[in-house]
């Protein structure tokens, strides 16, 4: 066996000298004159010994000769003859035969294997032989083969990407270390969400009464509110794993992709509740849970419906013993579709809102708990202060403004973070950024001072309009000024006369504009101000029945006549106008007041809510 060994390699050498048209084109320059000669020489002598004569062919290829080379030796009476090779594998130009030199010495290859005794190896020469004859049917099994497997991997791509195998909708498992006391400002939400706890962890006393494992939660409210950190936190609470998926991995491009990767992701969260309860996060549930048909049909054509199917399949195939819970976020709950959010799937709604003043303030609190233990924060820094001025702001919108003060501090290589910073923070999260490089010519300047002194003016004086906290001439960003109003508490209910005060405060600046300049000079300034003056008009007579002349009564925004739409834009015409009138009349009375506080605005560009009274001549704010 240890010698037939090396005579087998060297006959597998052999057969994949012979593939192909470069290979054999090398072996026909093996016996070409030249360089090569002496090398090509010893290659036939070695050859030669085994029992092997090629000899040149028509189409330039070197082959054995037919019938005529006998090995040394015999095995019983019959001689052993060379099988010829299949000529024309590829062509060359016509090689003649060489003319060997005197003494010419033996090639690397045969000298190797003469000296370890294989030269005359009968089993040897039988392998060698056999090589070049076998060579065109092995290189046709190779190239089916490669065909073949080629065709193969291809319908395994293929296939995965149509299943959604590349993408296989396994979620991310994560162990979460927030707790309940790290959500502030949703003290509801997180009640409703402290009871579902309790189920997890001692789910024997529940089920003693009846009571099982909520199959789904949806959680809904605006983006920001804090519904994915409720969802971590009630993780960090149980100790139990949590599934992080999103809704958009399941449209997928092809049809089914999306169904095979929902069907994933449930037989991962099957596996994983085998040790224990799982809970299974479904964000931006909307983007798969959309309500099916869109206008076309029974919407059956869609991807995402196909993906939508097989989440409704999965969760009504859930049994107790899966110990799943399915929770999900959205910030529509409008749009998803009625079989989804049904109770036995979705048990249970709980609403997220944004925070009031006193949630703002324990959010503020908890972002800069860090600082507070380090000793990085001033003492006057005044969280109800800040939470006060911070009136439609939600959580991540409370996080950006404690990093951004932490950062102002550090920019000025301040140790501790102070009032300032965060009263900057706050401007900077809801008017934008400074932006003092933008210069302004001393005429833009005024008029930029007027228009922001008539908003001004026209809150400081309308009824039902709030007091203005600043005002500032600084561009931020699309704005040239800004001028902040901010009421003493959140209102989630106005009047009918809180809205024409903020009607009056948004034409105040074009007023001052056209009573200071002339209707001729009036700029393109209020543009933004008349685009929200056109949308609360609109909303107060189509949505909350304040006009006279339509009545107490809603139009929605499709499914009434053309008559109705310009009896509608005729009545938010006519209001706009009545309160501009009102403006314009009361700019014209208070017109050295509005001077005097534009003079004070172009030379000190930022005015606090005092420092507005006492120019206008008002007492302090009580």
């Amino acid at each position: 066996m240890s010698r037939a060994l090396p005579s087998v390699v060297l006959s597998l050498a052999l057969l994949l000298q012979s593939f192909g048209p470069r290979e054999a084109q090398a072996a026909a320059q093996a016996f070409a004159p030249g360089a090569e000669t002496a090398r090509a020489v010893a290659d036939r002598d070695f050859m030669a010994r085994l029992g092997i004569r090629l000899v040149p062919t028509e189409e330039g290829l070197p082959r054995l000769a037919e019938g005529g080379a006998v090995a040394e030796g015999r095995r019983g009476e019959r001689p052993r003859i060379a099988y010829s090779s299949v000529p024309g594998i590829g062509r060359t130009k016509d090689v003649p035969a060489p003319i060997p030199p005197a003494n010419a010495p033996m090639g690397a290859w045969a000298g190797a294997l003469a000296g370890m005794g294989i030269g005359s190896s009968t089993a040897f020469g039988q392998l060698a032989a056999l090589g070049p004859a076998a060579a065109p049917f092995l290189q046709l099994l190779l190239q089916l083969g490669l065909g073949v497997g080629a065709a193969v991997l291809a319908g395994w791509i293929l296939q995965k990407l149509m299943t959604g195998g590349f993408g296989n909708g396994k979620a991310d498992v994560q162990h979460p270390k927030e707790r309940f006391a790290d959500v502030a400002g949703i003290d509801e939400a997180v009640a409703q969400m402290k009871e579902i706890a309790q189920i997890l962890k001692n789910p024997q006393a529940y089920e003693r009464l009846g009571i099982q494992l909520p199959r789904g939660v949806m959680l809904y409210g605006p983006p920001g509110t804090g519904k994915t950190l409720l969802t971590k936190a009630l993780a960090g609470e149980t100790g139990i794993p949590l599934l992080m998926a999103n809704g958009s991995t399941f449209v997928e491009v092809y049809v089914g992709n999306g169904a095979a990767k929902v069907r994933s992701m449930f037989k991962q969260a099957r596996k994983l509740s085998k040790r224990g309860p799982v809970i299974l996060f479904i964000d931006e549930i909307d983007s798969v849970g959309q309500a099916r048909g869109g206008g076309m049909g029974n919407g059956g054509d869609r991807e995402y419906d196909h993906a939508l199917n097989a989440l409704l399949a999965e969760m009504s195939e859930l049994k107790p013993g899966d110990r799943i819970l399915i929770v999900g976020a959205t910030n529509r709950l409008d749009m998803l579709d009625n079989a989804l959010v049904r109770r036995g799937r979705f048990d249970r709604h709980i609403s997220v809102d944004p925070p009031d003043v006193k949630g703002r303030e324990l959010i503020l609190k908890v972002h800069a708990r860090d600082l507070e233990s380090k000793g990085r924060l001033a003492p006057d820094v005044d969280f109800k202060a800040i939470a006060q001025r911070t009136p439609g702001l939600v959580g991540s919108d409370l996080a950006y403004v404690v990093q951004e003060a932490a950062v102002l501090a550090a920019r000025e290589n301040r140790g501790q973070v102070e009032q300032k910073d965060f009263q900057a923070a706050v401007d900077k999260a809801i008017l934008g950024e400074e932006l003092k490089s933008r210069h302004l010519s001393p005429e833009d300047r005024k008029r930029v001072a007027v228009h922001e002194s008539g908003h001004t003016v026209a809150a400081m004086f309308s009824p039902g309009a709030e007091p203005v906290q600043r005002v500032t001439i600084i561009p931020r960003g699309k704005a040239l000024g800004v001028t902040v109003q901010m009421s003493e508490e959140d209102k989630r209910l106005h009047t009918r006369q809180e809205l024409e005060g903020k009607l009056a405060t948004l034409l105040g600046g074009m007023a001052a504009e056209e009573v200071l300049f002339g209707d001729a000079q009036v700029t393109t300034g209020p543009a933004s101000d008349i685009e929200h003056v056109r949308r609360i008009s609109l909303l107060m007579v189509k949505k909350f029945g304040m006009s006279g002349r339509l009545g107490p009564i809603a139009y929605e925004d499709q499914g009434y006549s053309q008559e109705t739409a310009r009896l509608l834009d005729d009545e938010s015409r006519r209001l706009v106008r009545a309160v501009y009138a009102k403006v314009k009349a009361l700019i014209v009375s208070r017109r050295a007041e509005l001077e005097r506080l534009a003079a004070e605005l172009e030379k000190k560009e930022t005015l606090t809510g005092a420092e507005v009274r006492q120019t206008l001549g008002l007492p302090p704010a009580v």
